[in-house]
């Protein structure tokens, strides 16, 4: 599956996003009690910012872009943290320097943000990242894959699919496999649906496999169609003999 670039977009109905008005929250709460009453921030606002940026962004105006994320990430925003961090990483802007992007990062991970939890992972496994962080590359992964991240998942799977890293189980790859292909992964659709086919780490089901060769095969993957086809032949052969 392509891997989609961020900038993310500010979305209330994501649950990372969600998690990130919590931790504005709780940054005002704190704000609160160390220095006194202030007004409440509409996350009204936050949104507004963050698709500001995101439009700049889009239109190329990085300056822009980047002043409406730090607004978002100044008061906790973990979606803004991610989207500083990114724009550094792809070199799309200097006023960024590449501590201060490894900072919003590891910030936008810890406060649960699925796509920072990811890039994290990746960064540490790779040894791009040496500062110190509260878990490992395994963990962060993780994180992210019981959030739904795909990638994360699918990045699990192949760690225990190939032993990589983790002792090597067939049961735990099957496993993230079904997480990523119910996320529409579809290299994680077929590879499941082989699982199903072989009975590795799963009990032997035909029929599992010719539902999952077929869900890759609707997203173009033409082996699979081919599989599917194949299978389902043989199921119609038994059935009648």
């Amino acid at each position: 599956m392509k891997r989609r670039l961020f900038p993310h977009r500010f979305n209330l109905s994501n649950h990372c996003v969600r998690s990130s008005l919590r931790a504005i929250a709780l940054l005002l709460a704190l704000y609160t009690t160390v220095v006194g009453p202030v007004a409440a921030l509409d996350p009204a606002q936050v949104r507004l910012w963050n698709d500001e940026g995101f439009a700049a962004y889009e239109a190329g105006r990085m300056g822009a872009a980047i002043k409406l994320f730090r607004r978002s990430a100044a008061v906790g925003d973990a979606s803004a943290m991610y989207n500083l961090a990114v724009m550094n990483i792809r070199a799309e802007s200097r006023s960024i320097t590449r501590s201060q992007a490894r900072q919003w990062l590891q910030r936008s991970a810890e406060a649960g943000f699925a796509p920072a939890q990811f890039m994290l992972a990746e960064l540490l496994e790779a040894g791009d990242i040496t500062a110190r962080t509260k878990k490992s590359a395994q963990q962060y992964f993780e994180l992210a894959a019981l959030q739904g991240h795909p990638d994360a998942a699918h990045a699990l799977a192949l760690k225990y699919f190939l032993g990589r890293g983790v002792g090597q189980s067939d049961e735990q790859a099957a496993h993230w496999y079904a997480q990523a292909a119910k996320a529409g992964d579809v290299a994680a659709q077929y590879t499941l649906a082989s699982l199903y086919e072989r009975g590795a780490g799963v009990t032997l089901d035909l029929e599992l496999a010719v539902q999952w060769y077929s869900a890759a095969a609707r997203q173009g993957d033409v082996v699979a169609r081919e599989k599917a086809k194949y299978l389902s032949d043989q199921l119609a052969r038994e059935r009648k003999s």
